[in-house]
């Protein structure tokens, strides 16, 4: 697999857990950068921000659910997938009904994450170019 432009946005208040993981993407080509919140990652969330984001569902504060909301109603909605150790079918199906690149439990994720993680960043790849497209013809048209 060959990691595409972008970084892998890891949100999870498990520190450990946030390691282990940023450990696995980096061997594997990816650069990742970590967030123990939501609220810390939105602080530096900005509209040029390329990648995908890994969130947990249950977190203090602002919850994986509830980031996924506000990253989908800012100009950048960076595509996401969600990990959790506890997750509800109700929840999950939330999660994916608003758009969640996948949903994974925590007890394993290894295989699974990988490809998730290629699928969000290749979603945002192409969400990029389709972004670059439209301003091009913006700008030859004049259109605003």
């Amino acid at each position: 697999m060959t990691p595409t432009q972008g970084l892998v946005y890891v949100v999870d208040d498990d520190a450990s857990f946030r390691r282990s993981v940023a450990r696995l993407l980096t061997a594997e080509g990816y650069e990742v950068a970590t967030f123990a919140s939501a609220a810390e990652f939105l602080a530096q969330h900005s509209s040029v921000s390329r990648g995908c984001v890994l969130a947990d569902l249950h977190m203090p504060g602002c919850s994986g659910l509830e980031l996924q909301v506000q990253l989908a109603a800012s100009s950048n909605p960076l595509p996401m997938v969600f990990l959790s150790g506890n997750a509800t079918t109700p929840s999950t199906v939330k999660a994916m009904l608003k758009g969640a690149v996948d949903f994974l439990m925590k007890c394993d994720p290894d295989g699974d994450l990988l490809e998730a993680v290629g699928n969000a960043m290749l979603l945002d790849g192409l969400r990029h170019a389709c972004r670059r497209a439209l301003a091009e013809i913006q700008s030859i048209h004049n259109i605003r």
